[in-house]
């Protein structure tokens, strides 16, 4: 039963990568199972750590790609805005709705760059991968509800200058004459 443990946990170094010196004669086999099998440990929770941080960089990398190209909608809708206003139409709906995406815009910004610093303490400080992955779960969360806030006030705007709810302002009214 020894022997077969110690293949066991021999065929486990081999395929996570731990190197093993040659187990001594004479060192009690459990003593050795047991430290074999704490840098096993240690090595799984070092991948799980590096592969969340990659995943978490990449997921960060297409928050800040969202948030951007919602930036550059807003500045597109702003040019049209102006456009419009010099064209005469009421936009004024428009305008009010304009500075609320862009203050969800920095919050957004803000959110990300929280979870850019907070990220690495958050991956090192979870112990096990169930808290690991409930924790970078919610950091993200946050982050990410924030960009979709962002979205929502940019479309806002866009639905404020629908063709329909814009009116001219040099409309002119009809009056009626009794003569």
């Amino acid at each position: 039963m020894k022997k077969i443990t110690l293949v066991l946990i021999l065929g486990l170094l081999l395929v996570s990568g731990v190197k093993v010196n040659a187990v001594v004669a004479g060192k009690d086999l459990k003593e050795e199972a047991k430290t074999i099998k704490t840098e096993v440990k240690e090595k799984m929770k070092e991948n799980r750590q590096e592969k969340l941080g990659r995943l978490a960089g990449n997921l960060i990398n297409k928050l800040v790609k969202s948030l951007n190209n919602i930036e550059g909608l807003l500045v597109q809708v702003k040019d049209r805005l102006a456009k419009m206003e010099a064209a005469g139409k009421d936009i004024t709906i428009a305008k009010a709705k304009v500075p609320a995406a862009e203050s969800a815009i920095t919050a957004a910004k803000i959110a990300i760059e929280n979870l850019t610093n907070d990220l690495p303490s958050v991956i090192t400080a979870s112990s096990t991968p169930k808290a690991l992955r409930d924790a970078s779960k919610t950091a993200i969360g946050k982050a990410s509800q924030e960009v979709k806030k962002a979205h929502q006030a940019v479309v806002e705007v866009i639905r404020s200058v629908k063709p329909g709810k814009v009116k001219s302002v040099t409309a002119t009214s009809t009056a009626t004459s009794t003569d």
